[in-house]
């Protein structure tokens, strides 16, 4: 179930202003609940995506990165979850 995927990450004003294509990407892979612009120039997102765990009833949605690789010219996007 979809919305038992919540999680948060959050993206530089920079990383968004000089990579728009990029973050066009990953907000391709979520569905953005809410977002914060936050003190130290960045937007914090909450978000439901399948790229995050399903989470146990009453489990605070954790923080993920979204991680870009590039490799022979393919843009790969994966959001791994910060401990």
């Amino acid at each position: 179930m979809l919305s038992n995927r919540v999680g948060k990450f959050s993206l530089s004003k920079a990383f968004i202003k000089d990579s728009p294509d990029v973050c066009m990407q990953i907000m391709g892979k979520v569905i953005v609940l809410r977002a914060e612009y936050m003190w130290n120039d960045t937007v914090e997102y909450v978000a439901i995506s399948n790229e995050f765990r399903e989470l146990k009833e009453g489990e605070t949605p954790p923080y993920y990165k979204a991680c870009v690789y590039y490799r022979d010219s393919k843009l790969t996007i994966k959001f791994e979850e910060r401990k």
